[in-house]
């Protein structure tokens, strides 16, 4: 069987990098700062502020490399697959291009250092996460999860795939207003969707 994972928001802490970012820069949010919703809304910066720095930082030397994990997501992460080598695993991500250092390197660099990447294991970048879906079906993933809302919506679409949605306190809103939307807590409610439906 295939799953697929996101990686920011779900394995990775983008929100934790970003949050160190603009408090070294701006001194406008705390370094622990979370957004409660999807669009990182910034006291005192419009969103494209906001969005502009996102871009800055993302275009930072090894930016992808050095992003924090979740430790429960990562643990998670590697209990799957040691325990279940039978399935293969794709880490389906939405990530900009970095010219300065390759985004898809970065990334597979990150996941040999955290010890979940092996021979069943695939990295898919990505530009947009509208593209997730269409990857999704042409793979025959059966399995996703995701933090993003509009992503689980679009995916959800895709038949022979059951979408999660991993709740984050930047996507209550879209949870409240789209309850049809299959969450969940936690990786490890997460495969165990996939090990017991």
């Amino acid at each position: 069987m295939r799953i697929a994972l996101d990686l920011d928001g779900v394995l990775a802490n983008y929100v934790k990098s970003f949050a160190t970012f603009l408090h070294n820069k701006t001194k406008l949010i705390g370094p622990n700062w979370e957004p409660t919703e999807w669009h990182f809304d910034v006291p005192g910066l419009s969103r494209t502020q906001v969005s502009k720095f996102r871009k800055e930082m993302q275009q930072e030397e090894d930016f992808w490399l050095h992003i924090s994990p979740y430790p429960q997501s990562l643990q998670a992460m590697q209990d799957f697959l040691r325990l279940h080598p039978e399935h293969d695993v794709m880490y389906l991500t939405a990530r900009p291009y970095n010219e300065k250092n390759s985004t898809i390197a970065q990334t597979n660099m990150w996941l040999t250092k955290h010890h979940i990447q092996n021979a069943r294991t695939t990295l898919v970048i990505v530009e947009d996460h509208t593209h997730k879906a269409a990857v999704l079906r042409a793979t025959g993933t059966v399995y996703f999860v995701d933090d993003r809302v509009a992503t689980v919506l679009e995916t959800h679409k895709v038949e022979s795939c059951k979408s999660y949605l991993l709740t984050r306190p930047w996507n209550f809103d879209g949870i409240m207003e789209n309850d049809h939307i299959n969450t969940v807590g936690t990786l490890e409610d997460f495969f165990d969707k996939v090990l017991h439906g």
